[in-house]
């Protein structure tokens, strides 16, 4: 019997956060501005540092990078979200592709980064593994995720939504991933790496209406992974009813989140064995 041919995780994600790109960047992206100036400060990244983000989106951490002089590139599977980065940040350098393979050489970059990213991936160990490959000697991995479920009041939101999904394993892709205790250290070890620190940052979400608070959590993710299933108005009722008890006095919303970043280094004797691997 044939097997039915599968769709690259690549193309799935292209398909959740590429549907209104513009959206995303306006009015979600920026709720983890505070996230991404904590890790551009927390790093010092600077005009020495040659940086990689890994699902870089479209681009506003690359932006705050590089305002901070870092020499930036990025790589994303949504080519509608990489348009809006490279409008962002012209000097950058931002490609399509999956971060499990990276298009880049051994020691390109100083730090590379993956922000609330390598929970999406198919193969989140080997999406870290790659990460160091591109390393320079003395490099650093940043990786960036939400903290768990009952610090996160947005969690809340997402659970509305993963109610109208299609029963899923733990593990698969999703934004928690990673974020239960232990998950990341353990991550991170079968990475090839090694945990120097870790951070944890509050990030406040803002929505001035229902139509900015829709528009932004319709965007991508969860929500466009519900539609399809449940129906674009039952996304939007279960939106609504998951943001009501975070209700502000001027008609917004505000749910309070913390997220964390784990900055890693690699193993002794990791870079031999990367080394290794890449001999004839």
């Amino acid at each position: 019997m044939a097997t039915q041919p599968t769709t690259s995780n690549a193309a799935v994600q292209r398909e959740l956060w590429g549907r209104h790109p513009r959206d995303w960047a306006e009015f979600q992206e920026g709720q983890l501005r505070s996230f991404y100036e904590a890790i551009v400060a927390g790093l010092a990244i600077g005009p020495e540092t040659r940086l990689l983000d890994a699902g870089c989106g479209s681009g506003l951490f690359c932006r705050i990078a590089a305002d901070a002089g870092a020499d930036v590139a990025g790589i994303d599977a949504a080519p509608e979200l990489l348009e809006i980065a490279r409008e962002r940040t012209p000097t950058g350098t931002f490609v399509h592709g999956d971060f499990e393979s990276l298009p880049w050489p051994d020691e390109s970059f100083d730090l590379v980064t993956g922000i609330a990213s390598f929970s999406f991936t198919a193969n989140p160990a080997t999406a870290l593994r790659e990460a160091g490959r591109v390393l320079r000697r003395n490099g650093r991995v940043v990786i960036g995720t939400w903290g768990p479920p009952d610090l996160c009041e947005a969690g809340v939101v997402l659970a509305a939504l993963a109610q109208l999904l299609p029963h899923e394993r733990h593990d698969a892709p999703g934004p928690f991933r990673l974020s239960l205790p232990g998950l990341l250290e353990a991550f991170v070890a079968v990475g090839g790496l090694e945990v120097e620190r870790s951070e944890d940052v509050f990030c406040t979400w803002l929505y001035a209406s229902d139509e900015i608070a829709l528009r932004a959590l319709l965007a991508g993710g969860s929500a466009a992974a519900a539609i399809p299933h449940a129906g674009e108005e039952a996304v939007r009722a279960a939106l609504m009813r998951a943001l009501a008890p975070h209700s502000d006095s001027a008609g917004g919303y505000r749910l309070e989140n913390v997220f964390r970043y784990v900055v890693a280094r690699p193993l002794d004797g990791s870079r031999a064995e990367w080394d290794r691997e890449g001999d004839p």
